[in-house]
């Protein structure tokens, strides 16, 4: 017999034992096909409670084989009684179970011998709801509580678990999560036993969503899910629990001690990509993830510790890390790193949740930030950040409006802040009371870089800047201005509060140096800008100092000053100067009034103050009678003034009050068209050029006139006697009195007829006095001599010069009376009239 002959015995002997066994076991069973069903009806009778019922049952002979399956066809169990459905007001949860199979396979030969032992259970087209109420009862107490031990062994030993097309979901009210898992496929398999079991089971399912208060996690989701667990005594342990797709992969293991629920686990994950993983997890922060296109590989590993009941829930720590990661901002890529560790004390109260000095790395450009974050309370975020900032200016425009304005250069900061993410909901007061800021930024080689419509062109700034809360400090910052060297240092309190909140105080304490500062662009700048309203108040103190300035006609050397000013106040104190030749010093208040007009107080010290330079400065007074090349001599004065101008800085000058104590040395007046024809009627050439040592007067300009008390002019041909008024339209009135010495007296005589000027009045001595009066203005006035007539009437009319100057010093506000009459400055300064 060859060996082809032995195999074909073989094979038809192996069938026919099959085939023999399938035929006995089908008609065994179909033999004992109503008592097997009556005894597994009377067994679900005794150990199952509960509202449950059957369309159908019958067996089936091969769904199993070898073993036997007993069909429960559409199967509905309502839900018990044993929990709380108060808890679920916006659910239905009258039922518990649904299935269109519910299949339970044993051995046939095994009943024959009394002993019914479920091998298998299948479970087709089933939706299982599981309610948990806020003290833990559910609503799936199906199981009868005997104190009898059964005589048989029925439902003891379950080998294999089938779940196909099978949804369940989870309800816990005291935790607020609903989990809704959809099972295409599970294969469970194990044994049961009456001190535990051992299970291991493999599910491929989508995961259609799970919520925790209103957050939503792992939506649609398709996972591959290993689970290898035992129950030993009152411990389960979990040796493996997996769970992976695409995107991530979790893993899980430990034990929970029975009944107290106390766990002790240790989990790890890995997300591959964020953003793929991002439409998994909550649709808001989905959409910021998706909007700024994140990117990053994330991974966890941890701990899970404590008992899981209705009053507790466990411990969380964790470890985490985000490495690749990324993200888009107005089109250009930062990234990210950072480690750290999450904590929390229940698991299930987000409020509970902190994260303790995590690292994290940025880099932006050439921008980078390494620093600690550290957040408490995940439910209100209370953050704090350490950090350092190092990299340029440049990226300033790229996340705010600059206005034009272009900047470059390095910068490094050290950054502190603490206080609530939901601070920068709404920046008010509250933020800036509730917050905690400490910056400290250092500046090397910056340049601002204006639009053509603004002087502000800033290079090779370097210093430290510090924002501490409120004060913004400014230590020793020096670079250019319009390509003049500048210093500045001080504080400013309330500024970056101005930026956002209207109705604020901004508080300034400054001292700024500038070499060489020309302030009409400034000028010209402020005035096109719209005029609109601001509700920010400015007030404090600047101490300003430059080597050379240069306002509108004005130009002074060495100027220092303090300026303090308010909302409607300018009060320049204690500035000095070197201008025209000389110095000067004082004090100047401005004030903007609310009859739209300005108005200019102060005192003023010039000290050795070129005429020619002052008459040059101010363009002779916008005047051609008496000019610059006219005149010589240096000038010391101390002035009082009050001068108000309209909003475009024009004077009225009918409102000008002005007072001067003015001495004037070695001066000298050349071609005065009125001494020129005093010298010509005397036929005279000394009035041509008038020299004299010393001058001293105190003028007055009030009422639109310039008040000229009698003064002295002493020269060496002459001595002079002259008062009058001057309006400032140029109409005037002087009268004098000219003492002519005996050579000059003698050359009078020898040129003229002493009859032309009527009866002559000669001293002793052989001086002779010279009445005349100058009536008229600039284009047109008369010189009047008359010995006789008028000398008495000249006389007289000096005389009352000196009484109307008397009147009008009588009236002159004294500086007591001023500083009584002065309304109080809204600063720390007054004005003091010396």
């Amino acid at each position: 017999m060859n060996l082809k002959r032995i195999g074909k015995k073989i094979i038809v002997w192996c069938i026919g034992i099959i085939a023999f066994f399938i035929v006995a076991t089908s008609i065994i069973s179909y033999i004992y096909q109503d008592k097997i069903i009556q005894f597994v009806t009377d067994e679900l009778s005794n150990q199952i409670q509960g509202k449950i019922t059957i369309e159908k049952i019958n067996l089936s002979f091969f769904r199993s084989f070898p073993n036997t399956t007993i069909q429960l066809h559409n199967v509905v169990a309502l839900s018990t009684d044993s929990y709380n459905k108060s808890d679920f007001q916006t659910q239905n949860t009258d039922t518990a179970v649904t299935a269109t199979i519910i299949g339970l396979a044993f051995n046939i030969f095994d009943f024959l011998q009394e002993d019914f032992i479920v091998q298998e259970i299948k479970l087709f087209d089933a939706h299982i709801s599981m309610f948990f109420d806020k003290k833990g009862k559910h609503n799936m107490m199906f199981i009868k509580e005997s104190d009898e031990e059964s005589e048989n062994n029925t439902f003891v030993d379950i080998s294999k678990i089938i779940i196909k097309q099978t949804r369940i979901e989870l309800h816990d009210a005291s935790s607020q999560l609903h989990e809704h898992i959809f099972f295409s496929h599970a294969h469970i398999s194990g044994a049961l036993k009456s001190d535990g079991f051992k299970l291991q089971a493999s599910a491929r399912v989508v995961h259609e969503n799970l919520q925790i208060h209103s957050y939503s996690y792992l939506p649609k989701t398709s996972l591959e899910i290993e689970l290898n667990l035992q129950k030993q005594d009152n411990t389960l342990h979990i040796n493996t629990l997996s769970v992976s797709n695409p995107d991530f992969k979790a893993a899980l293991d430990g034990t929970i001690a029975l009944p107290t629920n106390m766990l002790t686990l240790q989990f790890s994950s890995k997300i591959t990509n964020l953003h793929d993983f991002s439409n998994k997890i909550d649709s808001d922060i989905a959409a910021y993830l998706q909007t700024y296109a994140v990117q990053s590989t994330v991974q966890f590993s941890g701990n899970i510790t404590g008992a899981l009941n209705s009053k507790n829930s466990p411990q969380l720590s964790t470890q985490y890390s985000l490495e690749n990661g990324s993200f888009i901002y107005n089109n250009e890529k930062i990234t990210f790193a950072s480690k750290g560790t999450i904590s929390s004390n229940s698991i299930a109260n987000i409020h509970q949740y902190s994260l303790q000095k995590a690292s994290v790395n940025c880099a932006y450009k050439k921008n980078k930030f390494n620093g600690i974050v550290s957040v408490l309370n995940f439910g209100n975020p209370e953050l704090e950040i350490d950090g350092k900032l190092q990299g340029n200016t440049e990226i300033i425009h790229d996340f705010i409006d600059t206005e034009g304005y272009t900047r470059s250069g390095k910068t490094d900061a050290d950054i502190h802040w603490k206080g609530k993410l939901s601070a920068w909901n709404s920046i008010n007061n509250s933020f800036f009371t509730s917050t905690q800021s400490d910056i400290s930024c250092n500046l090397e080689s910056v340049s601002i870089e204006s639009p053509s419509n603004s002087p502000y062109t800033f290079s090779n700034i370097s210093g430290n800047i510090q924002a501490n809360n409120h004060t913004i400090t400014i230590n020793n910052v020096t670079g250019k201005l319009q390509n003049s060297p500048f210093e500045l240092s001080g504080t400013i309190s309330n500024f970056l509060a101005s930026f956002f909140i209207p109705h604020q105080r901004v508080q300034y304490n400054l001292t700024a140096f500038i070499e060489s500062l020309n302030a009409n662009p400034f000028v010209a700048h402020y005035d096109s800008l719209p005029d609109t309203p601001s509700t920010t108040e400015h007030y404090g103190i600047i101490h300003f100092s430059t080597n050379y300035g240069v306002y509108d006609i004005y130009k002074a050397q060495n100027l220092t000053c303090d300026i303090h000013f308010s909302e409607n106040e300018y009060f320049i104190k204690n500035w000095k100067l070197r201008t025209m030749g000389g110095s000067g010093e004082g004090n100047t208040l401005v004030e903007y009034k609310p009859n739209n007009t300005i108005v200019c107080t102060g005192t003023a010290n010039l000290t050795q103050v070129s005429g020619k330079e002052l008459f040059k400065t101010f363009h002779d007074f916008e005047q051609t009678f008496l000019t610059k090349e006219q005149i010589s001599g240096n000038i010391t004065s101390g002035i009082q003034y009050k001068i108000i101008f309209d909003t475009a800085w024009n004077i009225l000058y009918p409102f000008m009050d002005v007072i001067a104590n003015v001495h004037v040395a070695d001066g000298s007046i050349n071609d005065f068209e009125p001494f020129v024809e005093i010298g010509k009627k005397l036929k005279v050439e000394e009035f041509k050029t008038v020299k004299f040592k010393e001058l001293k007067n105190t003028i007055k300009i009030a009422n639109d006139t310039l008040f000229i008390p009698n003064m002295d002019i002493s020269s060496n041909a002459f001595e002079m006697v002259v008062g009058g008024k001057h309006s400032l339209s140029n109409n005037f009135a002087y009268y004098m009195i000219i003492n002519m010495k005996s050579t000059l007296s003698n050359r009078f005589k020898k040129n003229n007829k002493i009859e032309d000027f009527g009866e002559i009045e000669q001293n002793p001595d052989g001086t002779m006095l010279v009445p005349l009066k100058i009536i008229g203005n600039a284009d047109a006035f008369s010189i009047d001599f008359d010995f006789k007539t008028q000398i008495q009437q000249v006389k007289q009319s000096v005389e009352r010069q000196r009484d109307d100057w008397r009147e009008i010093l009588q009236k002159t506000d004294t500086p007591e009376d001023k500083k009584e009459k002065e309304k109080p400055i809204q600063t720390d300064f007054q004005i003091h009239y010396d």
